[in-house]
């Protein structure tokens, strides 16, 4: 469980939202663009 921890650890996840903003990531198979993945982390932040 340590691993997973890790990766959805707060630190983790933002070091890798603004890798994607920084590269203007492109959506993935879901459609969702970075900045609907932006509005979508704030509104959800807790549950995650």
């Amino acid at each position: 469980m340590w691993l997973l921890e890790e990766i959805l650890s707060n630190q983790n996840m933002n070091q890798a939202y603004k890798r994607v903003y920084c590269n203007k990531g492109a959506s993935g198979v879901d459609g969702v663009t970075v900045e609907e993945l932006k509005e979508y982390l704030k509104d959800h932040k807790d549950e995650l």
